[in-house]
């Protein structure tokens, strides 16, 4: 019932506690696939970034809260250690990012309306754990969530940049289906969600400190 989102275990956890004869089954993938396994039933629907532009027919998206994303790359880096990265920096970069619609859509608007070249974006994954994994790899950089990437920061095998970000603020929310009620079990998780999602709503924007 759901795409990957790093509050979702959270979810899960709280649900377990309050249920604990309830049981949870979850599906990650890209999220037009996911899109595709709610309208066919084989899950009752999607928590994770959102493309607030998306849109179907057949569903509803509700906005849960958003989360700051920055730019992060390995400390060797070339732009780790220059005072001043300019967006010209940016656009000349390689890239790796996610392939979600949300974030795809907010890296592309940024280039477009910054009026510099689109970077090139070498990788492309559906999987946080491999985008993770490769930064301290190679001299690419990546957008994403803070949250997502402040385990790695601390421990100073990432540095985030002091940068514009593309995607500054990050969608999260739920898609369901928008004439289907949703079984005991979905609504209980659903409520979880929400009433999770309402409380990072109301806190600070979470993010490195300026």
């Amino acid at each position: 019932n759901s795409n990957d989102y790093d509050f979702l275990p959270e979810v899960a956890a709280q649900v377990l506690a309050k249920h604990p004869g309830l049981r949870i089954a979850t599906k990650s993938g890209p999220y037009l696939y996911l899109v595709e396994a709610l309208r066919m039933g084989e899950i009752e629907f999607i928590v994770g970034l959102i493309d607030p532009s998306f849109r179907h027919p057949e569903v509803v998206i509700e906005e849960l809260f958003s989360t700051r994303s920055v730019v992060a790359c390995r400390p060797t880096h070339p732009l780790a250690s220059k005072e001043q990265v300019t967006l010209d920096d940016l656009s000349a970069s390689k890239w790796a990012m996610l392939s979600s619609r949300g974030l795809q859509h907010a890296f592309h608007a940024f280039f477009q309306s910054q009026r510099v070249a689109m970077p090139e974006q070498v990788i492309k994954s559906n999987s946080l754990l491999f985008i993770r994994s490769i930064l301290p790899q190679l001299d690419i950089l990546t957008a994403l969530p803070w949250k997502y990437l402040q385990p790695d920061i601390a421990a100073g095998t990432l540095v985030a940049l002091n940068v514009p970000t593309p995607g500054d603020f990050a969608k999260v929310g739920v898609t369901r289906l928008a004439d289907v009620e949703p079984s005991f079990a979905a609504a209980v998780i659903l409520e979880e969600t929400r009433r999770l999602g309402a409380q990072r709503a109301a806190a600070p924007a979470d993010g490195p400190a300026a």
